[in-house]
């Protein structure tokens, strides 16, 4: 019965490493400086979603 319990524990733990391994190869690494964060800042703050971009070129017309 302890064998059997401390196999599952073990599982659990080993399932728990893989999904925490698998988000930290999804998240980007942070930036290491200012400058860097300040870029990141503006490309997110002033990007067009290519929504707005096709609408422009209908209108344009």
């Amino acid at each position: 019965m302890r064998r059997e319990k401390a196999e599952q524990e073990n599982e659990e733990g080993e399932k728990k490493e893989r999904k925490s391994s698998e988000r930290m190869r999804r998240i980007p690494p942070l930036p290491s400086t200012k400058l860097e964060a300040r870029v990141i800042r503006f490309r997110l703050c002033n990007r067009r979603a290519p929504a707005i971009d096709e609408l422009d070129s209908i209108y344009s017309r």
